[in-house]
């Protein structure tokens, strides 16, 4: 027979395991790299897996003085030189990224997702991405390529949903881009602060002469957002593999600081109470600590 001794021995070594465990789950990534380590000539991690993973490290490099011509987002895939910057309360919904410079593509397409305001520890968002894909050429190569017969267009080529501990990087006010950085949409706040991530879309976006592409070769996004009240912005990065496998694996192009999809998030969507395995644990922690006393005693 087990003496009150050794009971308390166990419950006190429970509560112990509880709280550690209570502690663990508590204590995922935020922000964990802090501010970016520059805004030129920059490695940047992703929160997903990069699609040109080169140098095996789950990173692409930013060189100095991006383009910022060519790269757009927009509510519509018809594709125009211009889009000015929008600020939109829709927590789900569609968006389309392209090109619009002489190349006439981008090999991959990096979304930069920047969040403000109050973040719950439930924050996600779910990222959909469809578009077409192909093996890199050299740049000179790429119009004269039969399209048809090299590139396939990917439905789902990430379906993601993405936490608080993806946002990687933060607090911030500017993005990468030049040597002065370029704020997350026109009306920024001079104190406005961002975490951020940025999401590998695993699509490119193209342009080809007498092409019939579906969504006029834009990569497509679809978005779910919840657990944040305020704003949330997307901005598109590019990537070429030129020269082909270059390890610094260029994000030498992003939209202008004119553009821009923001996202008013004003209230956050209710859900249904679920009870979490935080709430288990402190059940348990209050039925053995209520024994333990119980057995002292005795």
């Amino acid at each position: 027979m087990i003496g009150n001794s050794h009971i308390r021995k166990i419950i006190l070594a429970s509560i112990i395991l509880i709280s550690l465990l209570l502690v663990g789950a508590g204590s995922a990534a935020f922000a964990e790299n802090g501010p970016f380590p520059g805004t030129e000539d920059v490695f940047l991690k992703i929160s997903n897996d990069v699609r040109f993973d080169n140098t095996g490290n789950n990173t692409y490099y930013l060189p100095t003085s991006l383009g910022t011509e060519s790269m757009h987002i927009s509510e519509r895939y018809q594709k125009s030189s211009s889009n000015p910057a929008v600020v939109i309360n829709n927590q789900s919904g569609t968006f389309y990224v392209y090109e619009t410079g002489g190349a006439g593509y981008i090999d991959n397409v990096v979304l930069m997702i920047g969040v403000s305001g109050d973040i719950s520890d439930d924050f996600n968002i779910k990222i959909s991405s469809s578009g077409y894909v192909w093996e890199p050429v050299a740049q000179n190569s790429f119009k004269s390529l039969d399209f048809g017969s090299v590139a396939t267009y990917k439905t789902d080529a990430i379906s993601t949903s993405f936490d608080k501990s993806d946002l990687l990087y933060g607090p911030v006010s500017l993005r990468p881009a030049d040597a002065a950085g370029l704020t997350f949409y026109p009306t920024q706040t001079v104190d406005e602060q961002f975490y951020v991530m940025l999401v590998d879309l695993d699509v490119g976006t193209c342009t080809v002469a007498n092409g019939n592409l579906i969504n006029n070769g834009c990569a497509e996004i679809d978005y779910e957002i919840s657990g944040v009240t305020g704003e949330v912005t997307f901005i598109p990065y590019g990537y070429r593999d030129i020269p082909k496998n270059d390890p610094k694996q260029v994000l030498g192009w992003t939209a202008a600081s004119t553009e821009g999809i923001t996202v008013e998030c004003i209230e956050t969507p209710v859900t249904e109470p679920t009870q979490s395995p935080i709430s288990a644990f402190l059940i348990i922690a209050g039925i053995m600590g209520s024994a333990y006393l119980v057995a002292r005693r005795k």
